[in-house]
């Protein structure tokens, strides 16, 4: 640790940055704009202004010698470098390669889920159901299910899951 505080010394004390930057790789592990001749006594003169306005603002609102004047004080003369502002070298996605190694999978995009509207008769059996409180036994499912039978087409299949499913919709809690 000791060693990279003496290279930070010499580094800030030197005449000539970029000839130091080019000799020494201290500061190659990243590029930031402001490391120049110019960030650099920019970088030390900060240090100073700084410490002049934290005096300003002691006086001001612990001693209150003078009045508080609050103007300047996000004042930076310094370019200042967040973590979002560096670039990062975009992820490589691993399910791209599960996606496109599936079995029947093709350049066609997915069907939608085809909405299963009952038939006008299939509402007329349930409407007892429907306006029952309580939700159906097993055995009026049952009932409900042989009456749906005799009506229902290639498109109107019934089950218990969807019967109890067809109920709950139509009885949904008010929140």
């Amino acid at each position: 640790m000791w060693s990279l505080v003496e290279k930070l010394l010499i580094a800030f004390d030197t005449k000539d940055f970029n000839h130091y930057n080019q000799t020494h790789d201290l500061f190659h592990t990243s590029y930031p704009k402001e490391i120049h001749a110019d960030g650099i006594r920019r970088l030390k003169e900060c240090y100073k202004r700084g410490l002049h306005r934290i005096h300003l603002i002691y006086a001001q609102e612990v001693l209150k010698k003078e009045k508080i004047d609050t103007t300047g004080r996000r004042v930076k003369e310094v370019l200042v470098t967040k973590c979002k502002d560096i670039e990062k070298p975009p992820r490589k996605r691993k399910n791209t390669n599960i996606l496109d190694n599936q079995p029947g999978s093709s350049d066609e995009p997915p069907k939608k889920r085809v909405r299963r509207i009952p038939s006008k008769e299939a509402v007329e059996i349930l409407a007892p159901m429907v306006a029952h409180s309580l939700p159906p036994t097993k055995e009026e499912v049952q009932r409900y299910l042989a009456a749906l039978e005799g009506i229902s087409s290639s498109s109107d299949i019934w089950d218990a899951a969807r019967l109890t499913q067809y109920y709950k919709n139509r009885h949904k809690k008010a929140k």
